[in-house]
Protein backbone atom coordinates (compact mmCIF):
# COMPACT_ATOMS: atom_id res chain seq x y z
CA UNK A 1 0.00 0.00 0.00
CA UNK A 2 2.85 2.41 0.82
CA UNK A 3 4.66 1.74 -2.46
CA UNK A 4 1.43 2.22 -4.41
CA UNK A 5 0.77 5.54 -2.66
CA UNK A 6 4.33 6.67 -3.33
CA UNK A 7 3.82 5.78 -6.97
CA UNK A 8 0.69 7.91 -7.15
CA UNK A 9 2.45 10.82 -5.48
CA UNK A 10 5.43 10.55 -7.82
CA UNK A 11 3.15 10.40 -10.87
CA UNK A 12 1.26 13.45 -9.63
CA UNK A 13 4.43 15.43 -8.95
CA UNK A 14 5.92 14.56 -12.33
CA UNK A 15 2.75 15.88 -13.95
CA UNK A 16 2.98 19.23 -12.10
CA UNK A 17 5.36 22.11 -12.49
CA UNK A 18 7.19 21.36 -9.24
CA UNK A 19 9.20 18.54 -10.79
CA UNK A 20 9.96 20.64 -13.87
CA UNK A 21 10.72 24.09 -12.47
CA UNK A 22 14.05 25.48 -13.47
CA UNK A 23 15.40 25.84 -9.97
CA UNK A 24 16.96 23.77 -7.24
CA UNK A 25 15.01 25.25 -4.36
CA UNK A 26 12.89 23.81 -1.59
CA UNK A 27 9.96 22.46 -3.61
CA UNK A 28 12.10 20.57 -6.08
CA UNK A 29 14.55 19.54 -3.37
CA UNK A 30 11.74 18.06 -1.29
CA UNK A 31 10.34 16.29 -4.35
CA UNK A 32 13.69 14.72 -5.21
CA UNK A 33 14.31 13.67 -1.60
CA UNK A 34 10.96 11.86 -1.72
CA UNK A 35 11.81 10.50 -5.15
CA UNK A 36 14.93 8.89 -3.72
CA UNK A 37 12.96 7.44 -0.79
CA UNK A 38 10.63 5.93 -3.40
CA UNK A 39 13.65 4.56 -5.28
CA UNK A 40 15.01 3.09 -2.04
CA UNK A 41 11.82 1.05 -1.59
CA UNK A 42 11.24 0.02 -5.20
CA UNK A 43 14.62 0.13 -6.99
CA UNK A 44 12.73 1.56 -9.97
CA UNK A 45 15.56 2.72 -12.26
CA UNK A 46 13.43 5.47 -13.78
CA UNK A 47 13.31 7.20 -10.40
CA UNK A 48 17.10 7.13 -10.14
CA UNK A 49 17.39 8.42 -13.70
CA UNK A 50 15.10 11.37 -12.92
CA UNK A 51 17.20 12.30 -9.89
CA UNK A 52 20.46 11.80 -11.79
CA UNK A 53 19.27 14.14 -14.54
CA UNK A 54 18.44 16.76 -11.91
CA UNK A 55 21.91 16.46 -10.37
CA UNK A 56 23.53 16.79 -13.78
CA UNK A 57 21.34 19.83 -14.53
CA UNK A 58 22.97 21.59 -11.56
CA UNK A 59 26.46 20.15 -12.17
CA UNK A 60 26.22 18.27 -8.87
CA UNK A 61 26.54 21.55 -6.98
CA UNK A 62 24.71 22.99 -4.00
CA UNK A 63 21.82 25.22 -4.91
CA UNK A 64 22.99 28.80 -5.47
CA UNK A 65 26.64 27.76 -5.53
CA UNK A 66 29.08 29.52 -5.20
CA UNK A 67 26.99 32.19 -3.44
CA UNK A 68 26.45 29.71 -0.59
CA UNK A 69 30.14 30.06 0.30
CA UNK A 70 30.08 33.81 0.85
CA UNK A 71 26.56 34.64 2.00
CA UNK A 72 24.06 33.35 4.49
CA UNK A 73 22.66 30.13 3.15
CA UNK A 74 19.53 28.24 4.00
CA UNK A 75 18.36 24.65 4.02
CA UNK A 76 17.03 25.31 0.52
CA UNK A 77 20.62 25.62 -0.68
CA UNK A 78 21.66 22.24 0.72
CA UNK A 79 18.64 19.98 0.26
CA UNK A 80 19.71 18.88 -3.21
CA UNK A 81 22.96 17.57 -1.71
CA UNK A 82 20.94 14.90 0.11
CA UNK A 83 19.64 13.61 -3.22
CA UNK A 84 23.19 13.45 -4.56
CA UNK A 85 24.27 11.52 -1.47
CA UNK A 86 21.42 9.02 -1.91
CA UNK A 87 22.39 8.52 -5.56
CA UNK A 88 26.00 7.94 -4.51
CA UNK A 89 25.01 5.47 -1.79
CA UNK A 90 22.38 3.53 -3.71
CA UNK A 91 22.92 3.93 -7.44
CA UNK A 92 26.46 4.76 -8.47
CA UNK A 93 29.47 5.63 -6.35
CA UNK A 94 30.60 8.47 -8.56
CA UNK A 95 32.85 10.90 -6.62
CA UNK A 96 31.50 13.75 -8.76
CA UNK A 97 28.14 13.42 -6.97
CA UNK A 98 29.68 14.43 -3.63
CA UNK A 99 32.69 16.59 -4.52
CA UNK A 100 30.87 19.91 -4.30
CA UNK A 101 28.81 18.78 -1.31
CA UNK A 102 31.97 18.06 0.66
CA UNK A 103 33.50 21.41 -0.30
CA UNK A 104 30.39 23.39 0.64
CA UNK A 105 29.74 21.56 3.91
CA UNK A 106 33.37 21.88 5.04
CA UNK A 107 33.37 25.60 4.20
CA UNK A 108 30.18 26.20 6.18
CA UNK A 109 31.31 24.09 9.14
CA UNK A 110 34.71 25.75 9.30
CA UNK A 111 33.54 29.37 9.04
CA UNK A 112 34.74 31.57 11.90
CA UNK A 113 31.19 32.83 12.51
CA UNK A 114 28.45 30.29 13.00
CA UNK A 115 25.55 32.39 11.84
CA UNK A 116 24.01 30.52 8.93
CA UNK A 117 21.66 28.37 10.94
CA UNK A 118 18.78 30.70 11.66
CA UNK A 119 16.28 28.13 10.39
CA UNK A 120 15.03 24.99 12.03
CA UNK A 121 12.90 22.51 10.14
Amino acid sequence: AVKAMMGRVTDYMLATEVAHKQDCGWERGAFFAGNMAHYHLTKNKTLAEISTAWGAEYSWEACNYPKTLSEHAAANDYLNLATYAHLYAEVKQDPLYLANAEKVIMEVVNRPAVDDYWWID
